[in-house]
Protein backbone atom coordinates (compact mmCIF):
# COMPACT_ATOMS: atom_id res chain seq x y z
CA UNK A 1 0.00 0.00 0.00
CA UNK A 2 1.09 3.18 -0.97
CA UNK A 3 2.29 5.68 2.01
CA UNK A 4 1.22 9.34 1.71
CA UNK A 5 4.28 10.38 2.96
CA UNK A 6 2.03 14.05 3.55
CA UNK A 7 -1.27 14.24 5.86
CA UNK A 8 -1.44 12.76 9.69
CA UNK A 9 -4.39 12.33 11.60
CA UNK A 10 -4.67 13.43 15.43
CA UNK A 11 -6.55 11.64 18.55
CA UNK A 12 -7.41 13.23 21.06
CA UNK A 13 -7.17 11.42 24.55
CA UNK A 14 -11.45 12.03 25.29
CA UNK A 15 -12.09 10.62 21.34
CA UNK A 16 -13.96 7.25 21.62
CA UNK A 17 -11.91 4.27 21.76
CA UNK A 18 -13.14 2.59 19.07
CA UNK A 19 -11.81 6.04 16.54
CA UNK A 20 -8.53 5.92 18.18
CA UNK A 21 -8.13 2.53 16.79
CA UNK A 22 -9.65 3.36 13.66
CA UNK A 23 -7.25 6.13 13.03
CA UNK A 24 -4.25 4.82 14.87
CA UNK A 25 -4.78 2.03 11.92
CA UNK A 26 -4.76 4.25 9.09
CA UNK A 27 -1.33 5.13 10.45
CA UNK A 28 -0.11 1.23 10.51
CA UNK A 29 -1.53 0.69 7.39
CA UNK A 30 0.95 3.43 5.98
CA UNK A 31 -1.65 5.72 4.67
CA UNK A 32 -0.67 8.81 6.89
CA UNK A 33 3.03 10.02 7.51
CA UNK A 34 2.83 10.26 11.33
CA UNK A 35 0.27 10.45 14.10
CA UNK A 36 -0.34 13.20 16.43
CA UNK A 37 -1.34 13.07 20.19
CA UNK A 38 -3.66 15.33 22.44
CA UNK A 39 -3.60 14.87 26.18
CA UNK A 40 -6.78 16.78 26.95
CA UNK A 41 -6.78 17.83 30.66
CA UNK A 42 -5.46 14.83 31.88
CA UNK A 43 -7.98 12.52 30.46
CA UNK A 44 -5.23 9.69 29.78
CA UNK A 45 -5.24 7.24 26.77
CA UNK A 46 -6.39 3.43 27.71
CA UNK A 47 -4.01 1.11 28.41
CA UNK A 48 -4.80 -0.89 24.79
CA UNK A 49 -4.44 2.42 22.93
CA UNK A 50 -1.26 3.58 24.87
CA UNK A 51 -0.24 -0.14 23.99
CA UNK A 52 -1.06 0.68 20.11
CA UNK A 53 1.17 4.45 20.29
CA UNK A 54 3.83 3.10 21.31
CA UNK A 55 4.42 0.65 18.67
CA UNK A 56 4.56 3.28 16.31
CA UNK A 57 8.09 4.73 15.19
CA UNK A 58 9.29 7.55 17.73
CA UNK A 59 9.88 9.76 14.36
CA UNK A 60 6.25 9.62 13.70
CA UNK A 61 4.69 10.55 16.62
CA UNK A 62 3.85 13.93 18.49
CA UNK A 63 2.56 15.09 21.08
CA UNK A 64 0.51 17.84 21.89
CA UNK A 65 0.47 19.45 25.57
CA UNK A 66 -3.36 20.45 25.42
CA UNK A 67 -3.76 21.06 29.21
CA UNK A 68 -4.96 24.68 30.19
CA UNK A 69 -2.08 24.45 32.47
CA UNK A 70 0.43 23.70 29.99
CA UNK A 71 2.03 26.92 28.49
CA UNK A 72 5.73 27.98 27.86
CA UNK A 73 5.33 30.71 29.31
CA UNK A 74 5.47 29.31 33.41
CA UNK A 75 6.21 25.87 32.68
CA UNK A 76 8.77 25.04 35.36
CA UNK A 77 6.82 27.49 38.20
CA UNK A 78 3.55 25.53 37.88
CA UNK A 79 2.53 24.41 41.48
CA UNK A 80 -0.43 21.76 40.35
CA UNK A 81 0.88 18.74 42.15
CA UNK A 82 -1.11 16.24 39.26
CA UNK A 83 0.86 18.60 36.30
CA UNK A 84 4.24 17.96 38.25
CA UNK A 85 3.45 14.52 38.59
CA UNK A 86 2.20 14.04 35.29
CA UNK A 87 5.59 15.52 33.66
CA UNK A 88 8.43 15.44 35.76
CA UNK A 89 8.14 12.65 38.02
CA UNK A 90 6.33 10.32 35.62
CA UNK A 91 8.08 11.85 32.42
CA UNK A 92 5.04 11.02 31.07
CA UNK A 93 5.88 11.28 27.37
CA UNK A 94 9.45 9.40 27.50
CA UNK A 95 8.33 6.13 29.47
CA UNK A 96 4.18 5.93 28.58
CA UNK A 97 3.88 7.10 25.19
CA UNK A 98 7.47 6.97 23.52
CA UNK A 99 7.07 10.28 22.19
CA UNK A 100 10.34 12.25 22.75
CA UNK A 101 8.67 15.74 20.86
CA UNK A 102 5.56 17.64 21.90
CA UNK A 103 3.93 20.99 20.79
CA UNK A 104 3.31 23.58 23.52
CA UNK A 105 1.40 27.06 23.40
CA UNK A 106 3.50 30.16 24.58
CA UNK A 107 0.56 31.32 27.22
CA UNK A 108 -2.25 30.07 28.90
CA UNK A 109 -5.83 29.00 27.73
CA UNK A 110 -4.38 30.47 24.51
CA UNK A 111 -4.31 33.75 25.47
CA UNK A 112 -1.57 36.78 24.05
CA UNK A 113 1.41 37.00 26.02
CA UNK A 114 1.44 39.38 28.84
CA UNK A 115 4.11 42.06 27.02
CA UNK A 116 4.15 43.65 24.33
CA UNK A 117 4.81 41.29 21.33
CA UNK A 118 6.08 43.93 18.75
CA UNK A 119 8.61 45.36 21.11
CA UNK A 120 12.73 43.49 20.14
CA UNK A 121 14.07 43.73 23.77
CA UNK A 122 10.84 42.38 25.03
CA UNK A 123 10.78 39.28 22.76
CA UNK A 124 14.39 38.71 23.76
CA UNK A 125 14.16 38.76 27.10
CA UNK A 126 11.02 35.77 26.66
CA UNK A 127 13.02 33.60 24.63
CA UNK A 128 15.84 33.99 27.33
CA UNK A 129 13.52 33.19 29.78
CA UNK A 130 12.68 30.09 27.80
CA UNK A 131 16.39 28.78 27.52
CA UNK A 132 15.67 27.16 30.98
CA UNK A 133 12.35 25.30 30.23
CA UNK A 134 13.36 24.14 26.50
CA UNK A 135 16.90 23.00 28.00
CA UNK A 136 15.39 21.14 30.96
CA UNK A 137 12.91 19.56 28.98
CA UNK A 138 14.90 18.49 26.26
CA UNK A 139 17.64 16.86 28.62
CA UNK A 140 14.25 15.12 29.87
CA UNK A 141 14.25 13.83 26.34
CA UNK A 142 11.15 15.79 24.84
CA UNK A 143 11.78 18.62 22.42
CA UNK A 144 9.08 20.86 23.06
CA UNK A 145 7.94 22.78 19.52
CA UNK A 146 5.97 26.43 19.93
CA UNK A 147 3.18 27.13 18.11
CA UNK A 148 2.31 30.19 16.79
CA UNK A 149 -1.24 31.55 17.92
CA UNK A 150 -1.74 35.30 18.31
CA UNK A 151 2.08 35.98 17.74
CA UNK A 152 3.26 37.28 14.48
CA UNK A 153 6.02 36.74 12.26
CA UNK A 154 7.86 39.47 13.54
CA UNK A 155 7.93 37.74 17.25
CA UNK A 156 8.87 34.88 15.97
CA UNK A 157 12.09 35.91 13.57
CA UNK A 158 13.40 37.61 16.59
CA UNK A 159 12.79 34.54 19.35
CA UNK A 160 14.18 32.04 17.17
CA UNK A 161 17.10 34.62 16.11
CA UNK A 162 18.12 34.66 19.68
CA UNK A 163 17.66 30.74 19.86
CA UNK A 164 20.06 30.19 17.00
CA UNK A 165 22.94 33.23 18.69
CA UNK A 166 23.09 31.20 22.06
CA UNK A 167 23.02 27.47 20.08
CA UNK A 168 20.16 26.18 21.46
CA UNK A 169 18.89 24.90 18.04
CA UNK A 170 18.80 21.40 19.13
CA UNK A 171 16.51 21.93 22.23
CA UNK A 172 13.41 23.75 20.32
CA UNK A 173 11.02 22.90 17.12
CA UNK A 174 8.23 25.17 15.86
CA UNK A 175 4.76 24.13 15.01
CA UNK A 176 3.35 26.29 11.74
CA UNK A 177 -0.44 26.30 12.34
CA UNK A 178 -1.60 27.70 8.97
CA UNK A 179 -5.31 28.43 10.14
CA UNK A 180 -3.78 30.48 13.29
CA UNK A 181 -1.98 33.05 10.44
CA UNK A 182 -5.17 33.30 8.47
CA UNK A 183 -6.90 34.82 11.66
CA UNK A 184 -4.36 36.68 14.25
CA UNK A 185 -1.37 37.00 11.34
CA UNK A 186 -1.33 39.83 9.23
CA UNK A 187 1.48 37.88 6.83
CA UNK A 188 0.38 34.98 4.20
CA UNK A 189 1.86 31.75 4.64
CA UNK A 190 4.39 32.49 1.55
CA UNK A 191 5.61 34.97 4.25
CA UNK A 192 5.67 32.33 7.20
CA UNK A 193 7.00 29.70 4.73
CA UNK A 194 10.25 32.32 4.48
CA UNK A 195 10.54 31.52 7.93
CA UNK A 196 10.62 27.96 7.71
CA UNK A 197 13.21 27.69 5.22
CA UNK A 198 15.59 29.87 7.56
CA UNK A 199 14.50 27.41 10.87
CA UNK A 200 15.01 24.67 8.51
CA UNK A 201 18.62 25.93 7.00
CA UNK A 202 19.36 25.84 10.99
CA UNK A 203 18.15 22.15 11.98
CA UNK A 204 15.09 23.43 13.99
CA UNK A 205 12.53 21.13 13.43
CA UNK A 206 9.16 21.82 12.00
CA UNK A 207 5.65 20.11 12.39
CA UNK A 208 2.21 21.72 10.68
CA UNK A 209 -1.10 22.30 11.90
CA UNK A 210 -3.00 22.08 8.54
CA UNK A 211 -6.69 23.52 9.12
CA UNK A 212 -8.55 26.18 7.23
CA UNK A 213 -11.09 29.16 8.45
CA UNK A 214 -12.89 31.90 7.09
CA UNK A 215 -10.44 34.71 8.42
CA UNK A 216 -12.59 35.54 11.15
CA UNK A 217 -13.04 33.26 13.54
CA UNK A 218 -10.82 29.82 13.75
CA UNK A 219 -12.92 27.30 12.79
CA UNK A 220 -10.46 24.09 12.22
CA UNK A 221 -11.65 23.54 8.69
CA UNK A 222 -11.21 20.07 6.89
CA UNK A 223 -9.19 19.98 3.32
CA UNK A 224 -12.65 18.91 1.91
CA UNK A 225 -14.93 21.28 3.80
CA UNK A 226 -12.58 24.21 2.65
CA UNK A 227 -13.19 23.22 -1.07
CA UNK A 228 -16.19 23.16 -0.61
CA UNK A 229 -16.42 27.11 0.36
CA UNK A 230 -13.64 28.13 -2.04
CA UNK A 231 -11.33 28.21 0.68
CA UNK A 232 -8.81 26.30 -1.21
CA UNK A 233 -9.09 29.22 -3.77
CA UNK A 234 -6.09 32.15 -3.93
CA UNK A 235 -6.67 34.66 -1.13
CA UNK A 236 -4.22 37.65 -1.59
CA UNK A 237 -3.80 38.44 2.01
CA UNK A 238 -2.95 34.46 3.13
CA UNK A 239 -2.22 32.12 0.41
CA UNK A 240 -1.40 34.63 -3.23
CA UNK A 241 -1.29 31.08 -5.30
CA UNK A 242 -3.97 29.30 -3.25
CA UNK A 243 -3.54 26.60 -0.35
CA UNK A 244 -2.76 23.46 -2.09
CA UNK A 245 0.08 25.39 -4.45
CA UNK A 246 1.44 26.43 -1.25
CA UNK A 247 1.02 23.24 0.63
CA UNK A 248 3.15 21.41 -1.79
CA UNK A 249 5.62 24.53 -1.31
CA UNK A 250 5.80 22.92 2.25
CA UNK A 251 6.59 19.71 1.14
CA UNK A 252 9.18 20.31 -0.50
CA UNK A 253 10.91 22.47 2.08
CA UNK A 254 10.24 20.04 4.72
CA UNK A 255 9.90 16.76 3.32
CA UNK A 256 10.48 14.67 6.78
CA UNK A 257 7.86 17.06 8.75
CA UNK A 258 4.42 16.03 9.75
CA UNK A 259 1.61 17.83 8.56
CA UNK A 260 -1.08 16.99 10.83
CA UNK A 261 -4.53 17.97 10.33
CA UNK A 262 -5.72 19.66 13.09
CA UNK A 263 -9.20 18.88 13.44
CA UNK A 264 -11.61 16.04 14.49
CA UNK A 265 -10.26 12.28 13.61
CA UNK A 266 -13.82 11.78 12.11
CA UNK A 267 -13.18 14.32 9.52
CA UNK A 268 -9.51 12.78 9.10
CA UNK A 269 -10.37 9.60 7.76
CA UNK A 270 -12.66 11.88 4.83
CA UNK A 271 -9.90 14.06 4.39
CA UNK A 272 -7.57 11.02 3.69
CA UNK A 273 -10.51 10.14 0.56
CA UNK A 274 -10.17 13.66 -0.12
CA UNK A 275 -6.23 14.03 -0.74
CA UNK A 276 -6.02 10.36 -2.80
CA UNK A 277 -8.66 12.36 -5.32
CA UNK A 278 -6.72 15.48 -5.48
CA UNK A 279 -3.39 13.10 -6.02
CA UNK A 280 -5.29 10.79 -8.70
Amino acid sequence: MQEHNILAPKIFSNDPIQLQFEIINIVKQKKSRGLEVALYDYHDFSPEIIYEIQKIETHKKMLHLWQKKVYLNGFLNNDDDIYKSFFYENNYAKNELKINKAIIHNNKAQTPLPFDTNNIENIKRYAHDCFSTLSYCYNKGLKLHIENIYENLNFFEIFFNEIIKFNMNQTVGFCLDTGHVRVFSQESLNQWLNLIHFLNSEKISIHYHIHLNDGHTDQHLSLSESNSLGLLEPISAWTPDGYLIWLKSAFATTPNAIFCQEHSALQAKEAFQFFDLLSS
